[in-house]
């Protein structure tokens, strides 16, 4: 019995990216279509969703070793998780490029860009779930073998493309934005992240409980990262920074709002995103780090 090392940081990166840009795409698409008084946050985020998808994927074809065999991803549509993931990416990517062309040309927005952005935001979902679903089928390591993985995935990837949206909207106050208009956008963020930090918490708590009663690898793993090797990266890394910060200021920003003095925290959620996002990277690395393979049996 052994740490897996097929997958390294790389990968861990392109999980990390992959996640947080189609979250945030779809966190735009929903900011947009529920008020339009936050357009100018949504288009950001339409803007920076496909960006940080392409750069995990750059990220992923160098830990291929040869990137110019990314091509057999496609050529059998469907035979793996990993090409399916191909596909769903490059989709992603390729309409999410005609999304932003439209925000940028300033078409006049209507059927079919809501046509769109909601097409765009199935493939953003699958592009959140399919890391899930990929160390999912991988049966040497027991850790990943449970189907909370993927919808955990998703829920990760929805609370990092929140504090990608956090961190846009303090730059947007920063550089001359209307003050208004980003504390109401930080009020509507602070009430997402909340709901999605503890679902996420949630989720964990779910993995961990599931896989100390799947077998003896399984419950190895969870003890590498509760106290284990790994111990010190999950509890500061993944708990610490990335779950209890956010949820602290989230759930003060959210009951400041309904007192009607959201302003005063606005400064600090640039340290709650920042911290979320660091708990997201750790996330990844926990999942792959804790891979103990089964040992063979000759």
């Amino acid at each position: 019995m052994g740490l897996q090392s097929t997958w390294g940081p790389l990968v861990a990166w392109d999980f990390f990216l992959g996640g947080a840009g189609a979250g945030a795409y779809l966190m735009a698409v929903w900011l947009g279509w529920t008020d339009r008084r936050h357009g100018w946050l949504a288009r950001t985020g339409i803007v920076l969703g496909p960006v940080l998808v392409a750069l995990g994927a750059l990220l992923l074809l160098m830990d291929l070793g040869e990137p110019l065999r990314f091509w057999r991803g496609y050529s059998r549509p469907g035979s793996s998780v990993m090409s399916v993931g191909v596909w769903l990416v490059s989709l992603f990517l390729v309409l999410g490029a005609v999304h932003l062309a439209r925000q940028l040309r300033a078409w006049r927005e209507g059927v079919v860009l809501g046509w769109l952005a909601g097409l765009n935001g199935v493939f953003a979902l699958g592009v959140m779930l399919y890391p899930g679903l990929l160390v999912g089928v991988v049966k040497a390591v027991p850790f990943w073998n449970t189907p909370l993985w993927p919808v955990l995935f998703v829920v990760a990837g929805l609370s990092a493309g929140v504090a990608v949206l956090v961190g846009a909207a303090q730059l947007s106050r920063r550089s001359g934005g209307r003050p208004d208009a980003v504390e109401e956008a930080m009020g509507v963020l602070a009430r997402a992240m909340a709901v999605l930090v503890g679902l996420e918490a949630l989720g964990l708590l779910a993995v961990l409980v599931v896989a100390s009663g799947s077998g003896l690898t399984a419950a190895a793993s969870v003890a590498y990262l509760v106290s284990g090797g790994y111990a010190w990266a999950f509890w500061l890394g993944l708990v610490g920074l990335g779950l209890v910060v956010p949820l602290v200021w989230s759930v003060l920003a959210w009951s400041s709002r309904s007192g009607g003095g959201v302003g005063n925290l606005v400064p600090w959620g640039t340290v709650a995103a920042v911290c979320l996002l660091v708990g997201a990277v750790v996330l990844r690395y926990s999942v792959l780090a804790a891979g103990l393979a089964r040992p063979v049996i000759p």
